[in-house]
């Protein structure tokens, strides 16, 4: 069977290379689009959908917070910024901030922040960002796909 993939690639390596060399880049971010997990929540597994991220994400990108600091929102492993949808999906509420939950097979995330909704013109489509040095460090070397 036939299939049809759309990539974006790239080395996570070309972010420092391009600051360095090239004049007028002034920031990068990475992006990995593996995040796939099911939230521990009782009896049930929730699933959620997002991307692994730095976080200049907020910085490049203009997703902005209900809640959390956008300087330092991603910068510790097993941080997630949950979007407004995805908080109430797991929490029935956006006052989450600082609040904890299991996500099966890599531990307990702890919420960084709320971000709005993204518009539904993005290509970016995502219910969580997570904090890239979650990452394992052989997984640290690529960047995934915008569908």
């Amino acid at each position: 069977m036939d299939r049809e993939w759309e990539l974006a690639l790239s080395p996570f390596s070309i972010a420092e290379r391009l600051i360095s060399e090239l004049v007028g880049i002034e920031k990068t971010v990475r992006i990995n689009s593996s995040f796939s997990a099911d939230v521990v929540s009782g009896n049930l597994n929730i699933p959620l959908q997002g991307y692994y991220t730095e976080p200049s994400f907020l910085q490049v990108f203009n997703y902005p917070l209900i809640s959390g600091n956008p300087l330092s929102a991603l910068q510790k492993p097993n941080s997630i910024l949950l979007t407004e949808t995805a908080a109430r999906k797991l929490f029935n509420t956006t006052d989450v901030l600082g609040r904890t939950f299991e996500v099966t097979g890599q531990g307990n995330f702890e919420v960084a922040g709320v971000l709005l909704d993204p518009p539904k013109n993005s290509h970016m489509v995502f219910e969580a960002l997570v904090s890239h040095s979650t990452l394992p460090p052989a997984e640290q070397t690529y960047s995934g796909d915008f569908k």
